[in-house]
């Protein structure tokens, strides 16, 4: 229903999108002899999507082995990550992801080399021709950040058509928001770039330009390039924040940046320039009615209790009903610790109770809090469920789960569900602690369970831990001569 509800709500604010374009323009940059050019980028990223969704349909198809294949890093990019410096900057993704991305980035420099070419020879007659190159290339490369912010905005609604109806999982939406977000950020690089060349080769009075000083009953449009000077800062602030350091170790500073610097930086952008508005609403709308539906999820509460499974790693258990597969993500918040919500995978599900695996971080303050309430009850918040599974348990004959620490939640709910469908399933678990005694190892006895200690107190990992490791990993060579393997 609420997959339906995003569909009617997206296709609705898309039209209403094309039809904003005889709309009075507003905006600093106003073109109206470009609406011919922006109808027909518009309409091609309509058909954009419409051909990935069928991409994904057809994907989701094919042969088990061939979807291996497109699901692996391709074999020239793993070369490259031998080097540390392209390893830290290129993205890790499967070769359909690589795919998806050069379609994406093709549409976005077909957008920028048309609205060039139009703008160069619009430009041509101004001040010479190397202003009108720099004043091409800003308004070019603006249109390639309207592109990206779409493409950014697209796969944050966890609730949208788009997740739910083409099965996506939250690993492959975040990572291609990164992707998009880093394309965006060159964008937003060569925008200032070009503006700063052609204010330097036209002796631009920038005092003048960008915060109208000087000129007498100014016009609100004329405040446009200080709008977008305002969103370059938005948009670096939040950056900062996205940053993998950040993220990892000030989760709730890293929420509150894009909540705050999200909606600023659109906002300023689309006074800046219009054409920001026709790209961003559709999805935007999708992200809006998503909000919604979390605001919603927050107010229903259940009751959970929390219990200590052996050193810093907790099991919580939600009474709930719902409908759940094994590798799909909730949205978990507990008022009485915190107002902000934390993701987790689906550890254990029974008809009336959804379980967690949790673990305490050192330095992250909701974990600790959380610790002290093992043996407690309390009150939780859910949102979910969201992505996908990693594979469908169908299409293969053996399951291996080579996992560690609270990583192994998901390992969990798939060998449940795997152990009820007959299939055989090993599991490979490294741990800090004694996990012999684990509530959710008890729920699995006729799975090949093998648990390893992977650090000592001095040097980390020791020589026998390594050997082992490394033996269950020979074990997935061995089981892929008996039939089909999906490994975790």
């Amino acid at each position: 229903m609420k997959s339906a509800a995003s569909f009617v709500v997206f296709v609705a604010v898309y039209v209403i999108s094309w039809l904003m374009l005889e709309w009075p323009c507003y905006a600093t940059h106003c073109q109206k002899n470009q609406n011919p050019k922006y109808r027909t980028f518009l309409a091609i990223f309509g058909v954009y999507l419409s051909l990935c969704a069928v991409a994904l349909v057809f994907y989701n198809r094919l042969p088990f082995k061939a979807r291996i294949v497109l699901e692996k890093e391709p074999t020239l990019v793993q070369k490259l990550r031998q080097h540390k410096i392209i390893n830290y900057w290129l993205p890790r993704l499967s070769l359909l992801e690589w795919i998806h991305l050069f379609v994406a980035i093709s549409l976005a420099t077909a957008s920028f080399s048309v609205f060039y070419d139009s703008f160069i020879k619009a430009f041509t007659s101004r001040k010479g021709s190397v202003a009108a190159e720099w004043r091409a290339l800003n308004r070019a490369s603006g249109h390639w950040c309207d592109i990206m912010i779409a493409l950014n905005l697209l796969p944050i609604s966890k609730h949208s058509f788009i997740t739910h109806w083409l099965r996506l999982t939250t690993n492959a939406s975040i990572r291609f928001h990164k992707v998009a977000g880093s394309l965006l950020g060159f964008g937003v690089l060569v925008h200032v770039v070009s503006y700063a060349g052609l204010a330097v080769q036209t002796n631009t009075d920038i005092g003048r330009d960008v915060f109208a000083i000087g000129v007498k009953n100014p016009r609100f449009g004329q405040y446009g390039n200080l709008f977008g000077f305002g969103g370059v800062l938005a948009f670096f602030l939040l950056r900062v924040a996205a940053i993998d350091v950040t993220r990892r170790r000030l989760y709730e500073l890293f929420l509150i940046c894009h909540w705050l610097f999200v909606p600023t930086f659109l906002v300023l952008a689309g006074l800046h320039s219009v054409s920001t508005i026709y790209w961003s609403l559709p999805p935007l709308s999708l992200y809006i009615l998503d909000l919604c539906y979390r605001f919603y999820n927050r107010t229903q509460l259940y009751d959970a209790a929390v219990s200590l499974e052996n050193g810093k790693l907790m099991r919580v258990t939600v009474d709930c009903k719902t409908r759940c597969e094994p590798g799909q993500i909730f949205h978990l918040t507990v008022p009485t610790l915190s107002q902000f919500s934390h993701p987790f995978t689906v550890a254990h599900i029974d008809t009336e109770k959804v379980s967690f695996l949790v673990k305490a971080e050192p330095g992250n303050t909701w974990t600790t809090a959380l610790l002290s309430k093992c043996d407690q009850k309390i009150r939780v918040a859910m949102d979910g469920p969201f992505s996908a599974d990693p594979f469908d348990l169908k299409e293969i004959d053996v399951l291996v789960c080579v996992v560690a620490g609270s990583g192994a939640a998901g390992a969990f709910a798939m060998l449940e569900e795997a152990s009820k469908r007959q299939k055989r399933s090993y599991l490979h678990w490294t741990t800090r602690e004694d996990m012999q005694q684990s509530s959710f190892l008890k729920q699995l006895p006729s799975i090949n369970t093998s648990l390893y200690s992977s650090r000592s107190q001095k040097t980390g990992m020791d020589d026998k831990g390594k050997s082992e490791i490394e033996n269950s990993l020979d074990l997935t060579k061995i089981f892929k001569h008996e039939g089909r393997v999906g490994t975790l």
